[in-house]
């Protein structure tokens, strides 16, 4: 497991009931390598959100719209207007789930994710979410 997500698990317990994905083929429909702190994340949490404010992604949600692979061109366009506009654009040079992490225990703030840190920590899994 990668450090950053065994810190993590520390903070946030995970679900009990996750199951690792394919990623070679989760990688060649999406047309990209991933990063392995963040198949390592989705392989541990699955898709959901942490503190209610931090949406993470997988492949093959049944909901378009948290699925890894559905919103990949449409997560493109965004991300591409946000470096056009600037002041809605924020870079921290860390790996995803260093930055998960960090804006979870508050060693880095952050001016869009401003409710963070909480006082207590969690993680609702698309399942929950969606009631699944």
């Amino acid at each position: 497991m990668h450090p950053d997500v065994e810190q993590l698990t520390r903070i946030v317990p995970p679900p009990a009931d996750r199951s690792p994905r394919a990623w070679p083929e989760v990688e060649a429909r999406l047309g990209a390598a991933l990063p392995e702190d963040f198949k390592d994340l989705v392989d541990t949490y699955g898709g959901g959100v942490f503190d209610e404010t931090i949406r993470i992604l997988e492949p093959d949600c049944p909901d378009r719209d948290y699925d890894l692979l559905a919103m990949k061109e449409e997560r493109a366009e965004v991300l591409a207007r946000l470096w056009e506009i600037g002041p809605e654009w924020e870079h921290h040079p860390m790996g995803s789930v260093r930055f998960v992490l960090s804006v979870l225990t508050g060693e880095v703030r952050s001016e869009i994710l401003y409710d963070l840190p909480a006082e207590e920590h969690s993680f609702d899994s698309n399942e929950e979410v969606l009631g699944d």
